[in-house]
């Protein structure tokens, strides 16, 4: 069976139609992937500082000096100091615009600004409108800025109506002083001077207390942005603490035995773990469906360019015939997307479901990825997962070690989300996610 250039430009529009609607779907997901990634991200920030809260018993100098000394990391009294400095920063400024005497007279400087602007305002329109009417008579400017009707204008004597330019001016300056209903230009001038003084000297007033009432804004703006910042800051201070303090305890895990409830801590140390990888597991996911949908688009752009090379010239490839198996290599060939987007969909949704932390806590050595799907996922388009696979190549996941714990969330069964590989293929090349023909 054969097929003529007509039937390839249908066949385009419905390829392109589909193409459109893979790469529509592909960046909607992308969208809700970055949703998942920031609200994990979110709570990845509330484990931190709950680490911190596990290790300080308050924010005060004594209480980080003991930490330090306890856990042997000096540099926590750094952190405790810049906070410190910082604050004092925000609060030299805060009290710096607070002196200032248009902050402290704001309220009267806004009152009769606001005031003001309410008389201003309608004067300053009515001369602009009124300077536009004129400016839309035919010539006005040249009129005006040529002092026409004045000794000053420059064509005199009886020549200059022989003179083409006076001719005109003087039919457009007959036709302004229809139009306004008066006598001579010179009126129309002195009316048009007149709008253009008004509209520079109250445009200057209204500029003026717009510029007023811009310098109270910015001063209030500024200093609710500083006393926001400080009162972040104790909330920043647990943060950086507690990213610090999770860092040292990851890579000394015998000193969590050294601090109080040590059992909590290590429970704080897991789930800031796992969302981390959830974090990362996200923002791969988020580049692989990226890439596919600029592939989408890139095809798209292919198939387009010989459609229209095609339909513009019917006339030309009107002899133009292609096989069957030439139409099922640029059609018909784009169902792997919709694999792929369910894949990705599912992906992307199991690992920001998860929340079962203590499953891994009985193993010195795992893949978060594993534990985070119940191994049931293939993650073979994961940067860490192919550097695991290949630093561990004899590695296999045992399902029945990572025992769900009471409560916990894990990736559901096999029914929910399918075998997308088991332990002999999960690590297969990032190819295996689909043909990229």
């Amino acid at each position: 069976m054969s097929f003529n250039v007509q039937d390839f430009v249908r066949e385009a529009d419905d390829q392109l139609r589909r193409y459109a609607d893979h790469a529509a779907r592909f960046r909607d997901l992308a969208g809700d992937t970055d949703r998942q990634r920031n609200e994990l991200t979110a709570r990845l920030a509330v484990a931190r500082t709950q680490i911190a809260d596990a290790v300080l018993p308050d924010l005060s100098e004594p209480s980080f000096a003991g930490l330090a000394q306890k856990i042997g990391i000096p540099e926590l009294m750094g952190i405790l100091r810049r906070s410190r400095e910082h604050e004092t920063r925000l609060d030299t400024r805060i009290a710096a615009i607070e002196a200032t005497d248009t902050y402290r007279d704001r309220e009267t400087i806004r009152g009769r600004a606001e005031h003001q602007l309410e008389e201003v305002r309608p004067l300053l329109e009515h001369a602009l409108s009124d300077l536009r009417a004129l400016d839309s008579l035919p010539r006005m400017r040249e009129l005006v800025a040529r002092n026409y009707g004045t000794p000053s204008y420059p064509h005199r004597g009886v020549l200059r109506y022989f003179k083409r330019e006076f001719l005109d001016d003087w039919k457009r300056a007959d036709e302004a002083c229809a139009a306004l209903k008066v006598a001579a230009f010179p009126e129309v001038a002195a009316r048009y001077r007149d709008r253009q003084e008004q509209a520079e000297v109250l445009g200057r007033t209204v500029r003026d207390l717009d510029q007023q009432l811009q310098i109270i804004a910015d001063q209030e703006g500024e200093r609710a942005h500083l006393l926001a910042t400080k009162a972040a800051l104790p909330d920043v201070l647990r943060l950086e603490t507690g990213k610090r303090v999770a860092s040292l305890l990851q890579s000394s895990p015998k000193l969590i035995q050294s601090l109080d409830f040590p059992e909590t801590l290590q429970g704080r140390l897991r789930e800031m773990d796992g969302l981390e990888h959830q974090v990362e597991y996200l923002q791969s996911l988020r580049v692989k469906v990226e890439q596919d949908a600029a592939e989408v688009e890139e095809r798209a752009a292919k198939l387009r360019g010989e459609r229209d090379r095609y339909q513009s010239n019917l006339y030309r490839y009107r002899n133009k015939s292609f096989s069957n198996d030439q139409f099922d290599k640029r059609f018909r060939r784009d169902a792997r997307y919709d694999k792929l987007y369910t894949r990705y969909r599912r992906t992307g949704d199991t690992v920001y479901v998860f929340s079962d932390y203590n499953r891994p806590s009985a193993l010195e050595s795992f893949l978060w990825w594993d534990v985070i799907t119940d191994g049931r996922l293939d993650g073979n388009f994961i940067p860490q997962v192919q550097e695991y696979a290949a630093a561990h190549p004899e590695y296999q996941y045992d399902r029945s070690v990572f025992a769900e714990s009471p409560g916990g969330n894990s990736s559901g069964d096999s029914g929910d989300f399918g075998n997308f590989g088991g332990p002999s293929d999960r690590f297969g090349s990032a190819g295996d996610f689909g043909d990229n023909s």
